[in-house]
């Protein structure tokens, strides 16, 4: 097997290096986002317009490309989440259900007030 010569090793390591950086603040930055309850909000905003969620099925083979490039974007998305918190996904999911309860709930109270404003 060749080995690479000393000058490609080390023109390759300060890339490398900058690569492993890079990588490194990512993480660090996702860890602290996802700390932020603002953050996970957005985050999995993010996630559920990805389609990650749907089926991609479309009659033309244009359509599934589109739904499966959105996709993609979501898996990275969601890849790098679990990579940092395992249990990130789930309390995302777990506060939007929340959050989707709570906005019916305020939808059905302004029902119930507005018929009961109409009785008067």
């Amino acid at each position: 097997m060749p080995r690479e010569s000393g000058a490609a090793q080390r023109s390759a390591s300060p890339a490398q290096a900058l690569e492993e950086l890079r990588a490194r603040l990512e993480r660090d930055d996702l860890i602290v986002a996802l700390k932020s309850p603002q953050c996970r909000r957005v985050l999995f905003r993010v996630l559920d317009q990805s389609g990650i969620f749907q089926d991609v099925f479309a009659p033309e083979a244009l359509g599934v490309a589109y739904r499966l490039g959105r996709q993609s974007v979501g898996r990275f998305l969601w890849a790098a989440i679990d990579d940092v918190d395992d249990q990130a996904a789930l309390q995302m999911r777990t506060e939007a259900r929340a959050r989707v309860r709570k906005e019916q709930e305020q939808v059905e109270s302004a029902r119930t007030l507005t018929a009961d404003e109409q009785d008067d």
